[in-house]
């Protein structure tokens, strides 16, 4: 029956002789242009800088405002009593006195 200790022997010898002398590995320019895809790949999905969820949040957020504005040309041109409450809303303090000023409503 073997020991425990026969088999850390065993990975001792083969880390000394590993470590005395170490393999040499050269890459191919194929595997180096290959390996260095993927990292540009991962590296961009990671960031968000072209691949990933980063075109896909892009285009959801451009729907979502088009939406936006075309609801709000909706409500304003189906009621006038709307009208009148979009400009309270905006009037109602300074910063919406700026907003209103600043499309000429006033």
């Amino acid at each position: 029956m073997k020991r425990h200790d026969d088999d850390v022997w065993k990975i001792e010898e083969a880390l000394i002789h590993s470590h005395r002398k170490p393999v040499e590995f050269e890459a191919g320019p194929f595997w180096q242009q290959t390996l260095m895809a993927r990292v540009l790949v991962e590296s961009t999905a990671e960031h968000g800088n072209g691949l990933g969820y980063s075109r896909t949040v892009w285009r959801a957020a451009f729907v979502t405002c088009l939406l936006a504005l075309l609801l709000a040309t909706y409500v304003l041109e189906s009621d006038l009593g709307v009208q009148y409450q979009m400009a309270e809303l905006f009037l109602d303090d300074a910063d919406g006195l700026d907003l209103a000023s600043s499309f000429g409503i006033l």
